[in-house]
């Protein structure tokens, strides 16, 4: 499943697999979360703080379909295990696996002098700094569907559990989608945080 968020690419990756446990539930649902971050550059070559735009621009591998100089993409998958007892059948077993990738642009440059090479990095910091916030927040989805799921009970029949589960997964995903359109909003996609890339009129 995909999704395109104010020109951000969000890919969800949903995975729901049923495995069918032992007659008799005990104790309440368990719960465990992977989470896995992968950082990864896009090199550019600039020898003056105002060829650091265009170049940038050109090295960008997603220039076709947004102008952020760095994003976040994220996936979240997930299984589950139930048991049959004699109210029902009920959730025993949910795990997540959360793979986040996040993309920052590397300069590099041996002949830029050290002033415009200092405000290249505090803009890479403040890049750096906006994706590490929709990092948080996609590590939140796991923990938002676990707060959803606990609170599940017993189901007539497999059919439904599964559908409840689905409904609530999705549901934190939905929640995390909301977060993220706020996120960028109160920050101007990190604008506010320093991320705002200057040369005639400033420094970032």
């Amino acid at each position: 499943m995909f999704f395109y968020l104010n020109g951000r690419f969000l890919r969800f990756c949903l995975i729901a697999a049923l495995v069918i446990g032992l007659a008799g539930w005990v104790g309440a649902a368990q719960f465990s979360h992977r989470v896995t971050v992968t950082t990864n550059f896009y090199q550019f070559k600039a020898d003056t703080y105002q060829e650091i735009l265009p170049a940038l621009v050109r090295a960008m591998p997603w220039r076709a379909t947004n102008a952020f100089h760095a994003h976040t993409d994220w996936m979240v998958a997930w299984s589950y295990e139930f048991a049959r007892g004699a109210d029902g059948v009920r959730l025993t077993h949910f795990k997540t696996r959360t793979e986040i990738k996040i993309t920052l642009p590397m300069l590099v440059s041996t002949n830029m002098p050290p002033e415009p090479r200092q405000r290249w990095a505090r803009y890479y910091h403040a890049l750096m700094l906006h994706e590490k916030g929709h990092e948080t927040l996609a590590r939140a989805v796991a923990g938002e569907a676990e707060k959803r799921l606990a609170k599940l009970g017993a189901f007539e029949s497999v059919a439904a559990l599964k559908e409840a589960v689905e409904q609530q997964a999705r549901l934190a995903i939905t929640d995390q989608k909301a977060r993220e359109v706020e996120f960028d909003r109160r920050t101007q996609h990190g604008a506010t945080q320093g991320a705002r890339f200057m040369v005639e009129h400033g420094h970032p």
